[in-house]
């Protein structure tokens, strides 16, 4: 009895994290750059694409690679989106938050992550942890915390299910750049996304999943 609960628990989670997988890259988004960034310091709005509100900033890979002096490339070829976990003068929030627009539910499946880098193989003020909480009417429903390649991207895998709202949190680092022929010394939490990738359960998964929770319960109640 206890395996065929866990197994349909197993199921209804793999359903809800399969059904129409979709992928926003970012790279329709240029006309809202200016110097190859998009971010408002004084009047912090985000940006809203794929039915998603991003209360992030934006990057174009040209600008990328010509301020920090490297090769690297982003998972898509024109933009990512950026963001440091603290209100600053290219990324204003305080708090990075993704969320549906119209509040219905979402599942998110992963994203390509990284740090900033400098002259191709140096982290430039790059988060050490990242925490991904997932939210479903203001409940904490789960989360994840990773440390994000400080080099490059890579690919992550969330699977956070049945959700409205992402709040991210970076934890910082501390950076001195002497060694590189700067100046630069501090902390930073700096981090990357590209390919944000999400599904949204269908109802009749959503009834799968409320079914197959009762059944379990009462699976367990026979057993107990």
């Amino acid at each position: 009895m206890m395996k065929k609960s866990l197994f349909a628990g197993i199921m209804i989670v793999f359903l809800i994290g399969t059904i129409h997988a979709e992928v926003i890259d970012f790279d329709d988004l240029g006309g809202l750059l200016s110097g190859g960034y998009y971010y408002n310091e004084t009047s912090p709005v985000g940006f809203q694409t794929g039915g998603f509100q991003f209360d992030m900033a934006l990057m174009s890979q040209s600008a990328y690679q010509n301020d920090y002096a490297n090769a690297s490339s982003f998972p898509s070829p024109e933009i990512a989106v950026y963001a440091n976990d603290a209100s600053s003068a290219n990324n204003p929030f305080d708090v990075v938050t993704i969320s549906t627009i119209d509040g219905s539910l979402f599942n998110f499946i992963g994203a390509y992550f990284g740090g900033f880098t400098y002259n191709t193989s140096v982290a430039w003020y790059a988060a050490t942890e990242l925490l991904i909480e997932g939210y479903a009417n203001g409940n904490l429903v789960n989360s994840v915390a990773f440390s994000p390649l400080n080099i490059g991207f890579q690919y992550n895998e969330i699977n956070l299910f049945a959700i409205d709202t992402l709040v991210f949190t970076a934890t910082q680092g501390s950076y001195d750049y002497t060694s590189q022929g700067l100046t630069n010394v501090g902390d930073g939490s700096y981090w990357m996304m590209d390919n944000f990738e999400y599904s949204v359960p269908e109802p009749a998964t959503l009834l799968l999943l409320g079914s197959g929770l009762i059944g379990i319960g009462l699976i367990r109640r026979r057993l107990l």
